[in-house]
């Protein structure tokens, strides 16, 4: 008889290709040389520096920033005892970490090696929304769920977000912080607000904008921004389907709706690539047109976040939405 044993972790000479118009990308799972401790961390956020050095925020771990090389060897990491619930991370052009805490309710500025310059919002004091974390327990407790029911973690999602009854100031739950070419910031406050905030370079707050709902210029779950070379900001608006753009005063420029609950964007010279929750990464033209859709309904390219590098490839962090991979490298072709 003759017996073989297979790598179930592996299919041999089998490759994954995503490809829409002009853009095609071959899928590498988990490309990184994972230090030890970190086998079972949770990939956050994904950034890359000038160097197309790869910046990975983490959760459950006590050293939640790990950085790369280009070619997925481990360097460093740090940031160690900042983060409660480590949510959105961007590297600046010279350099500089922009991190959220999406427990904390405070945004950090830190240097490459997750030391913090400078903190945003004040720490364990959300801005007023009336969002309730413990709306779940309530209802268990008035009965209107059963109490001894396993807890629908997407249910409990969906009823804290249903507490929000207005938009307020920085931060309630905030999701990302992004800079601008000049210098100012952009955050997204979105999973206790329904709020994007404007700082100055220098921290000052400038305007805020939005509202709760699904009307054009109001969220569900501001997940993600970012300050584009036209300076416009994209927003994702993800229990909505939708990315709205506006103009950095907060007038609406455009909407994009029928996504695939949008999450986090990354732009090179040419483009912006928005990644999706449910599958896919929708790819847009400076003139703000569709050009690309890759992935699908319930793909593996589960995306909390997107990065890329000066070659073209894009990096997915999935936050454990996949149950196999982690971080996913979509090497252009």
């Amino acid at each position: 008889m003759k017996e073989i044993r297979l790598d179930p972790s592996k299919r041999i000479h089998s490759e994954t290709i995503f490809t829409s118009s002009e853009f095609s990308y071959r899928m590498i799972v988990d490309p990184l040389l994972w230090p030890e401790g970190y086998e079972k961390a949770t990939v956050a956020s994904v950034a890359c520096d000038s160097d197309d050095n790869i910046f990975i925020l983490t959760r459950d771990t006590k050293k939640p920033l790990v950085v790369f090389d280009e070619k997925g060897k481990f360097m460093y990491a740090g940031a160690e005892g900042c983060f409660a619930k480590a949510h959105g991370l961007f590297v600046s052009s010279d350099g500089w970490l922009f991190c959220t805490d999406a427990e904390t309710h405070v945004c950090y500025i830190m240097n490459r090696y997750g030391e913090v310059y400078k903190t945003l919002g004040k720490m364990n004091s959300p801005s007023d929304t009336g969002y309730d974390p413990d709306i779940y327990k309530k209802l268990q407790a008035a009965g209107t769920i059963h109490a001894d029911a396993s807890v629908d973690k997407r249910a409990e999602f969906l009823a804290r977000l249903g507490t929000i009854q207005r938009a307020a100031g920085p931060f309630n739950r905030p999701t990302r912080l992004v800079a601008a070419v000049d210098g100012t910031l952009f955050c997204s406050d979105g999973y206790g607000n329904a709020a994007v905030h404007r700082f100055s370079k220098d921290l000052q707050l400038e305007m805020s904008w939005g509202k709760p709902g699904n009307e054009p210029g109001a969220f569900r779950t501001v997940h993600g921004v970012w300050a584009d070379k036209q300076d416009r900001v994209w927003v994702a608006d993800r229990e909505n389907d939708r990315v709205q753009v506006f103009t950095r005063d907060g007038e609406l420029k455009m909407i994009a709706e029928g996504m695939l609950r949008p999450t986090d964007f990354w732009e090179d010279r040419r483009y912006i690539y928005c990644s999706e929750t449910d599958g896919g990464v929708t790819i847009f033209n400076m003139e703000m047109e569709a050009v690309a859709q890759i992935g699908y309904k319930n793909s593996p390219l589960l995306a909390h976040s997107i990065g890329g590098n000066s070659r073209g490839d894009l990096f997915i962090a999935t936050l454990g939405l996949s149950k196999i991979h982690k971080f996913i490298k979509l090497e252009r072709i």
